[in-house]
């Protein structure tokens, strides 16, 4: 504050580390930020999400925090992030020198979420709701670690893998419904209706 006011350009940031140096969140006035690392200690993924608060007296009575942004670090060479887009970095030796922006189409797919792929791969079992359930406990002790309310709600039918939702207004879903139609004429892929269950 000045003067009695509040600045504006202010900011309050907060780091969570974990053992081994590696930032796991990041809280930026209530936005805050989870990462995700494999076993070589590269980051693989970012989320971000936003808090929506209702206070009532300054007293906290609800809201909702939703993960609106992520970004998934495939390679030194790719990024991708939501809604398809992705960045592809091109390399001379260890210099970049072009990174190349873009948006994957799920043209010529079937793009409905696949609920589990496989759950073996070199002789390991994975137990992906038990894996997804560690992740969302991760992102509720980063948002406890900072004091900020964590409200969040699954779309659950998209995540146990009950269908596709081409309804809910989105410009996105209208092109999956446009594309699952244009593949269902051209006899590709099964009747349009199949996508909208």
């Amino acid at each position: 504050k000045r003067d009695g006011k509040e600045d504006e350009k202010a900011s309050e940031q907060k780091y969570r580390w974990d053992e081994e140096n590696r930032l796991l969140a990041v809280d930026e006035n209530g936005f805050v930020s989870n990462y995700w690392y494999d076993a070589d200690g590269e980051r693989t993924v970012k989320t971000s999400g936003e808090n929506e608060a209702i206070y009532v007296n300054s007293e906290f009575s609800g809201g909702n925090t939703g993960t609106a942004r992520f970004s998934l670090y495939v390679s030194p060479y790719l990024v991708a992030g939501q809604g398809g887009k992705y960045t592809k970095h091109i390399y001379v030796g260890s210099q970049r020198i072009v990174s190349k922006l873009g948006d994957l189409a799920s043209y010529g797919a079937d793009p409905r979420r696949i609920p589990y792929a496989g759950n073996e791969a070199d002789g390991l079992t994975i137990n992906y709701k038990d894996k997804y359930a560690k992740q969302l406990q991760s992102i509720k002790d980063n948002y406890k670690a900072f004091d900020q309310p964590y409200n969040g709600k699954d779309n659950d039918d998209y995540v146990n893998g009950q269908g596709f939702c081409c309804n809910d207004g989105t410009p996105e879903a209208a092109q999956a419904r446009a594309m699952a139609r244009t593949r269902a004429a051209n006899g590709n892929f099964k009747p349009n209706d199949d996508y909208e269950k």
